[in-house]
């Protein structure tokens, strides 16, 4: 069974500006370093990241996560091979939403608001059956504040 996700980008003063729905892998352990992953590539890509706009982060995160799903995958040998599909829009597992799933196990927060020492979005996560959000740094440091 695939552990599925909502993972909100919310812009200024709280306002939900994008909800992305993930299909599986939801897992903190998995969307945590894939978050990491998708800003330091940004980073590295343009100059113009748009940390700070939700609607904008929240497209290229979808585009990209999109693409790394458009691959097949070939487990037959020792280790598993993947390859990109003919065309970037076959994939599936990821999609823009009104609203959580009602069968998702965890939601992410990506705050557009809040920086980490490296500029990165603040991220809270917490299962969706309701505790406490937790914060996380992707950076490790909370940004200093004046």
């Amino acid at each position: 069974m695939s552990t599925r996700c909502n993972i909100h980008f919310v812009g200024h003063g709280g306002y939900l500006a994008s909800n992305i729905y993930r299909h599986s892998d939801g897992y903190p352990e998995g969307v945590l370093p894939d978050l990491q992953r998708f800003f330091t590539e940004l980073a590295a890509a343009t100059r113009d990241t748009r940390f700070d706009s939700a609607e904008q982060l929240a497209a290229r995160y979808l585009v990209w996560q999109a693409l790394q799903l458009a691959v097949d995958y070939d487990f037959s040998g020792k280790e598993m091979k993947s390859t990109p599909k003919a065309s970037p829009l076959d994939f599936l597992g990821v999609s823009p939403c009104l609203e959580d799933h009602g069968d998702i196990e965890y939601v992410y927060e990506v705050n557009c608001d809040k920086h980490d020492a490296e500029g990165f979005p603040v991220i809270r996560w917490k299962p969706a059956s309701g505790s406490r959000f937790k914060t996380v740094y992707l950076r490790g440091k909370p940004a200093k504040t004046a």
